[in-house]
């Protein structure tokens, strides 16, 4: 009987790193991808790949652009950990896509108002509906270089230069 308590021991030993092991070795390896700006793409395959090895899996072979948007999108230890990292990482980039077209089709938008609004004062500068303001800009501030300035501007932006 007093054999079985060490042999116990070097089975459990002999299992590998716990769960708890495992997930801090992924954290320790993303973090230090992420965290390093200069690290060469070799440089983070190879980081992945040794705690991997550690973690007693299989190397990954799926390249460094993975690795980077892995980390990007916060699924860096599912890829060290060899989880599902594929599908998380799809969902994340067509989010993203979805996120950029948005914000590019809300800037459109924003341009085309900005137009449509130049284009109203257009209107009116030519239809004569800014003289008054011009007229007051003039008496506002006479001996000011810079009111008088922007006067003049205004004038001539409406055809209405003296």
């Amino acid at each position: 009987m007093r054999w079985l308590a060490p042999v116990i021991c070097m089975l459990v030993a002999a299992c590998g790193p716990t769960d708890a092991e495992k997930e801090r070795i992924a954290q320790v390896t993303c973090a230090i991808i992420s965290e390093t700006k200069n690290m060469d793409s070799a440089e983070r395959v190879e980081r992945v790949n040794d705690a991997r090895e550690e973690l007693r899996l299989g190397p990954f072979l799926d390249g460094d652009r993975y690795i980077t948007e892995a980390v990007k999108h916060g699924v860096c230890d599912l890829l060290v950990l060899d989880g599902n990292w594929i599908e998380p990482l799809e969902k994340l980039q067509a989010a993203e896509v979805r996120r950029l077209a948005e914000q590019e089709a809300a800037e459109a938008e924003r341009l085309a108002e900005q137009e449509r609004q130049r284009q109203i004062h257009r209107e009116k500068f030519q239809a004569g509906e800014y003289d008054d303001e011009i007229k007051k800009c003039e008496s506002l501030h006479p001996d000011n270089e810079s009111q008088r300035r922007i006067c003049q501007i205004l004038a001539a932006t409406t055809g209405k230069a003296k």
